[in-house]
């Protein structure tokens, strides 16, 4: 029987509703676990995971536009500028969700 190796980028493509990424579901149950090694409370952790669970949802609608199936990531330069410019996009997020805890007068 052959091997059939399917990425979340192929699932997505085909209109799959239903996708559970173990990998990613696992990360984030483990931020929740040691958010406050960060300094975020209790209340925060969970306003943190869905900013990460709603980057990671935009991220697999964006980087599948330059995805090359049979070529390398560290070969496809769109790809790594796409992945580049949405991890940039994630950081003022979390610096805005963390200056309105410390400054909730603002």
């Amino acid at each position: 029987m052959p091997q059939i190796t399917l990425t979340s980028v192929d699932l997505y493509q085909t209109a799959a509703t239903k996708i559970v990424r173990n990998l990613f579901d696992n990360s984030l149950r483990a931020g929740r676990d040691v958010s406050g090694a960060i300094g975020l409370d209790a209340p925060d952790a969970p306003q943190a995971d869905m900013l990460f669970y709603q980057h990671d949802g935009h991220t697999l609608t964006e980087q599948p536009k330059v995805w090359e199936p049979y070529m390398a990531t560290n070969d496809n330069l769109m790809y790594q500028v796409c992945a580049r410019s949405l991890g940039q996009r994630l950081k003022p997020a979390l610096a805005t969700m963390l200056d309105r805890r410390n400054n909730p007068e603002t």
